[in-house]
């Protein structure tokens, strides 16, 4: 499914996950999905901030492994 963003006004945007992006002097702001701090995106798919995509990282890897083991 495509992320659909629905424009707040020129420079607020709210994606259909509740994440917030915000352009600010040409440069953009995403909110982290997990703890909501704003950040700017290394990649056109960032959806965490870099202080949480580690710890989301290993999450999802322990839940995958548990999941693959049945």
């Amino acid at each position: 499914m495509k992320k659909q963003y629905k424009r707040i006004n020129d420079y607020t945007f709210i994606g259909n996950d509740g994440t917030v992006k915000v352009i600010i002097d040409g440069i953009t702001y995403k909110s982290c999905a997990f703890c909501g701090r704003f950040f700017i995106p290394t990649g056109n798919r960032s959806k965490y901030c870099p202080h949480c995509r580690l710890k989301i990282n290993s999450m999802k890897t322990s839940q995958n492994y548990h999941n693959k083991m049945g």
